[in-house]
């Protein structure tokens, strides 16, 4: 009997390939609104790769989705059928195709069943190259259920005020957005949203300092983060780390 392999144990065999064969991984990579269970990079080139435990036209339009974000983009699946081989070409996706090593073992084999075909125009604002963090490498298992867990420019902000505010306590907010690294548009969408969101107790390790003006941040302790989180209904996690979302 054919042992049944989770989503995350395919992930897991395409990402090994793709290390052997020179690229560099990061998992779940969160692209506009959507997010990609895998991309690599090698040098200049890039390369989305959706998984799926059982070949679908779904993941085929799912991965076809992320076309303008990156040079090739593929889905890796067990067997295709000629059908959806067929839709994955008209879509210019390619085809990675899993199979077990042998019957009754878990070890997979990755090979290429439909060679992606290139896409030479990059939208700049969905530039997958542009979008990876060396934390995509290990926040988040590619292949993952729910996505609970992953990276998001959200949590980038969130880690990147919560280091500044550790290097100078007592800073202003508009000082602090002015030297950290945001996702959002302008600075002062991110003053007024992260104002709302420190008040609400929602970014963990820092304090907004609401009897000072301007307003001004402090780092917390663990137990007045997890004091924070619960009294907003959020959920704790670790003090280094954001809460999960990209509000």
């Amino acid at each position: 009997m054919k042992p049944r392999l989770s989503e995350q144990q395919h992930a897991a065999a395409v990402m090994a390939h793709l290390v052997a064969d020179g690229w560099d991984v990061y998992q779940e990579v969160t692209i506009g609104g959507s997010r990609a269970d895998i991309v690599a990079l090698r040098g200049r080139i890039s390369w989305i790769i959706e998984v799926k435990a059982v070949a679908s036209l779904s993941v085929v339009f799912q991965a076809a989705r992320h076309i303008g974000a990156a040079h090739y983009i593929s889905i890796a699946a067990p067997k295709a059928s000629f059908e959806l081989a067929k839709v994955a070409r008209w879509q210019r996706v390619g085809i990675l195709r899993l199979r077990l090593l042998s019957p009754d073992a878990e070890s997979l084999i990755v090979e290429e069943e439909e060679a992606a075909p290139i896409h030479r125009h990059i939208a700049p604002a969905r530039d997958v190259r542009k979008l990876v963090c060396p934390e995509h490498k290990t926040a988040l298992a590619a292949g993952s259920p729910g996505g609970r867990g992953a990276w998001t420019p959200w949590r980038s902000t969130c880690c990147n005020l919560a280091r500044y505010v550790r290097e100078h306590d007592g800073c202003a907010l508009k000082d602090a957005i002015a030297q950290i690294k945001h996702h959002y548009r302008t600075s002062s969408t991110a003053i007024s949203c992260l104002h709302a969101q420190l008040r609400d107790g929602l970014v963990p390790s820092v304090r907004l300092g609401m009897a000072e003006r301007p307003a001004r941040l402090f780092t917390q302790e663990p137990a007045q983060v997890r004091d924070a989180c619960t009294a907003a209904g959020g959920t704790v996690i670790d003090m280094t780390d954001a809460r999960e979302g990209t509000p």
